[in-house]
């Protein structure tokens, strides 16, 4: 039996899976063809999804170092009468060791309070 033509859409057992499906696939011939179409275009949705995955990951670390920069950039510049109990040299091998979590401390211990001052 042969379908003029059909819309596959791959992934739409779930919500999650049929949200993020947007891999389709337009067939015009045999059933059997329309498995394999049906399974490629599913595998092309789970690959659209880890490349948005990725990339969202990517971004974020772009972010995160970005902000670490910055933070390690004030902790150089800031006067050392800025800081909480005068201890620049501390909160800079704190900020190179412990890379975002210390960049996350310094910006409300020290960047924040100095700024409100």
């Amino acid at each position: 039996m042969r379908i003029a033509k059909y819309f596959v859409v791959g992934l739409t057992g779930t919500a999650v899976a049929s949200f993020a499906s947007v891999g389709f696939a337009l067939a015009s011939t045999a059933s059997d063809d329309a498995a394999a179409a049906s399974t490629l275009t599913a595998l092309g949705g789970m690959s659209f999804l880890f490349i948005c995955c990725y990339a969202l990951m990517f971004l974020l670390i772009v972010g995160l170092a970005i902000f670490n920069l910055i933070m390690w950039y004030d902790a150089a510049m800031r006067d050392k009468k800025d800081y909480p109990d005068d201890n620049k040299s501390m909160w800079i091998i704190l900020l190179i060791l412990l890379n975002y979590w210390a960049a996350l401390f310094y910006y409300f211990m020290v960047k924040r309070k100095a700024e409100n001052k």
